[in-house]
């Protein structure tokens, strides 16, 4: 450091861009300037609740999902598995692969999924609206008996 005098004006700090750096734009969610969507690619955990079903020992059941998401455009695809039900860890053996495809429109994330079960595939949908803190909230409708309920999606740190 070399000794200032007063008379020598000092540098304004660093503006930091409103622009998000690669960095943090890969590793949030990005609510855009109009409250959309711009970046879902990573690591999400999913927990869904049913509320509804054909079998009365589905409702209240509580399952737990591990995603990875790619986005290409408004194009999402992803895969992952189930790993947690009602609240515990499913062994790797039982933990059933889940792929899903869909569209971001705005701050509406649609998924449409298939979960790889031991008996027969499964299908629904996830209907997600993106919240204040990045957080993905909404309902999911599943082939499964029938059922649906609600469903958050939170990105793994």
């Amino acid at each position: 450091d070399t000794p200032r005098s007063f008379d020598t004006p000092i540098p304004s700090p660093p503006t930091r861009s409103a622009e998000p750096t690669a960095a943090a734009a890969a590793s949030s969610t990005q609510i855009g300037t109009t409250g959309s969507i711009s970046n879902v690619s990573g690591a999400w955990t999913l927990a869904t609740r049913v509320e509804s079903s054909s079998l009365a020992r589905f409702k209240g059941l509580q399952l737990g999902y591990q995603m990875q998401l790619e986005q290409n455009g408004d194009r999402v695809t992803g895969v992952g598995r189930k790993v947690a039900e009602n609240g515990s860890a499913i062994r790797s053996r039982a933990q059933t692969p889940v792929s899903v495809n869909g569209t971001i429109n705005g701050d509406r994330l649609t998924l449409n999924f298939t979960e790889r079960g031991a008996r027969r595939p499964t299908r629904g949908k996830f209907d997600l609206l993106l919240d204040e803190t990045g957080t993905l909230r909404g309902r999911f409708t599943s082939t499964a008996a029938r059922s649906s309920g609600t469903v958050e999606a939170q990105r793994v740190q």
